[in-house]
């Protein structure tokens, strides 16, 4: 079902590429249903390949400006931490697509369901190797730029 929705996004953005606000609400639509699907399939059914695509779209959603309705980025945030619970390679895809930025920016959020589920990714993704990395990275940069101030 995800590959076909995948699959219908491509064909319906080269449809309407002409017309910008009727693809962007198609890429909207479709991203909004296939995290309803990760939302409540098991995880574990559903193809790695189909997951590694949905991730960008998911993630390409959250802090998009014309994605204004609080529940579709709320759902895209439960789908990615059902997403990130237990695949390595799925943290990787996500911290790539920018999932930590746009968690973390959302950590402020007025809504509090949405700065809770924010959370609950940034905390799947900080069981990744790469952001310990990352961190142990920054830490140390800011520790070496701090002797120099």
């Amino acid at each position: 079902m995800i590959g076909y929705l995948l699959e219908l996004r491509k064909v319906l953005h080269e449809s309407t590429i002409k017309d910008f606000a009727i693809a962007k609400e198609t890429e909207i639509n479709i991203a909004q249903c296939v995290a309803r699907l990760f939302i409540h399939t098991n995880h574990n059914l559903i193809q790695d390949h189909s997951k590694m695509d949905a991730v960008g779209l998911i993630v390409r959603n959250l802090t998009d400006p014309t994605v204004h309705h609080e529940l579709l980025i709320y759902e895209g945030l439960l789908a990615l931490t059902n997403i990130s619970a237990d695949d390595e390679s799925l943290r990787a895809k996500m911290l790539v697509s920018g999932a930590w930025a746009n968690c973390k920016s959302l950590l402020t959020d007025k809504n509090l369901d949405i700065a809770t589920a924010a959370t609950e990714v940034i905390a799947n993704l900080a069981l990744s190797d790469e952001v310990e990395k990352l961190t142990t990275f920054k830490l140390e940069v800011d520790i070496l730029c701090s002797q120099y101030e």
